[in-house]
């Protein structure tokens, strides 16, 4: 009885677990995207600047 308990606990804390991972990772991700989403404009806007001074 008392090994039933013990496994039954043991999956609620697991699946506990995993749930937390899985949230910790789409925030990582999260982050990860607006940071390269970010770089990117950033990359665009120079280019651009380059491109308007030797327009000029």
């Amino acid at each position: 009885m008392e090994i039933l308990l013990m496994a039954r606990l043991l999956v609620y804390v697991s699946a506990v677990l995993s749930i937390m991972t899985l949230r910790l990772e789409r925030r990582i991700l999260r982050r990860v995207e607006c940071a390269a989403i970010s770089s990117a404009t950033q990359s665009l806007e120079t280019k651009f600047r380059s491109l308007d001074l030797l327009a000029r």
